[in-house]
């Protein structure tokens, strides 16, 4: 989250025990989401980047990783 917030994304976070969703609002597109699921081998992570202005929220969401 702290790196989402230095880049001013604004982020959202809503979780439960097994997944973590991070929603950053935008004024002009779709939200940009990233989703974590707890799986038994690790995890997934899933990048939903819907805006064109949100350059660096891959980078952001691998630093958070």
């Amino acid at each position: 989250m702290p790196k989402l917030e230095e880049n001013a994304f604004r982020p959202t976070l809503s979780q439960s025990d097994r997944h973590y969703k991070i929603v950053m609002p935008s004024a002009v597109a779709a939200d940009n989401v990233i989703e974590a699921y707890k799986a038994s081998s690790g995890g997934k992570v899933f990048v939903y980047q819907r805006s064109l202005l949100a350059h660096g929220l891959l980078q952001a969401a691998r630093d958070c990783v």
